[in-house]
């Protein structure tokens, strides 16, 4: 596989920081730049092949078909790929998506004596994985928060701290609802939707109320000090407090109430959102017991 560690990253001994949600044009460009390179070295042959005169064999890319296609699918791209751009980074990580279906690397079979050219043969696995390795240089050269899974899917891993933070956020509580819930946040925070990262942050506050009632089923007050109690005495004030705090968040903010006047919450503040709520959940439910074994 493609190696695409650099001086910066051996010397600082962490990947690049993140700089935020949106591309910057350079890194944009580049993954452009990285497609339209593959369109030209017949990658997309298999799927979109022109056929020997003889019609026995792929020489080379019918990059018109390959185009309309792709427009069906991703119907705001522009003219082709070297034009304007629309202002949203979704576009191109959608034509990154579709990239990866119909990827195949190409190598010379058959010489063909006759019209004096070779013949393409095709590894699907290889074109793929050597595509998801380039994308993710890129993303990764461009500080960007974002990756493309094994799964050839783009999403949102986020900050160190988010992928730290729900690394750890698996529960075992017994309670179904409840480690059905937190597992879901964790996944959908993943996403590179923004709705989808809002409503993980409201399915994590539910959470939270509900591991407040587990202990004394009816009684969420009795029930929050046993929580508080299985802390360690030197940190209870803390995490009293810290609970107390995301209460409060979670009631002003459009995040468990969204009624008129709530206020809605920043998409700066997402991650530092899930990340200090999750950092809670999971000393509670460790010390509760109730964290998953992974």
């Amino acid at each position: 596989m493609t190696s695409f560690e650099f001086y910066t990253d051996r010397a600082a001994g962490i990947p690049a920081a993140v700089a935020g949600d949106r591309l910057q044009e350079q890194t944009s460009r580049a993954l452009r730049g990285l497609v339209l390179r593959l369109v030209k070295s017949n990658n997309f042959a298999k799927s979109f092949p022109v056929l020997c005169q003889d019609n026995n064999g792929i020489i080379g890319t019918d990059e018109d078909g390959l185009w309309d296609s792709m427009r069906g699918f991703v119907p705001k791209l522009p003219g082709w790929m070297n034009d304007e751009w629309p202002d949203e980074h979704s576009v191109l990580f959608d034509v990154l998506e579709y990239v990866a279906k119909i990827i195949a690397k190409p190598s010379n079979d058959r010489f063909h004596e006759y019209f004096q050219h070779y013949e393409l043969e095709f590894d699907e696995s290889a074109g793929r994985l050597s595509f998801r390795d380039e994308v993710n240089g890129l993303l990764h050269r461009g500080r960007t928060p974002y990756e493309m899974n094994d799964k050839f899917a783009i999403v949102r891993p986020g900050s160190l701290i988010v992928q730290e933070v729900a690394s750890g956020l698996v529960a075992d509580s017994g309670d179904d609802k409840l480690d059905t819930d937190l597992r879901r946040a964790v996944e959908n925070y993943r996403s590179r939707a923004i709705d989808t990262r809002k409503g993980a942050i409201e399915t994590l506050w539910d959470v939270f109320e509900r591991l407040k009632t587990l202990d004394i089923p009816g009684d969420k007050k009795a029930s929050t000090q046993v929580l508080i109690g299985k802390v360690p005495e030197e940190i209870q004030p803390i995490i009293e407090a810290e609970m107390k705090s995301l209460t409060g968040i979670g009631n002003s903010f459009e995040i468990r109430h969204h009624e008129t006047g709530k206020t809605p919450v920043p998409e700066e503040a997402y991650d530092y959102l899930f990340s200090r709520m999750g950092a809670l959940l999971e000393i509670l439910l460790g010390c509760s017991g109730w964290l998953a074994d992974e």
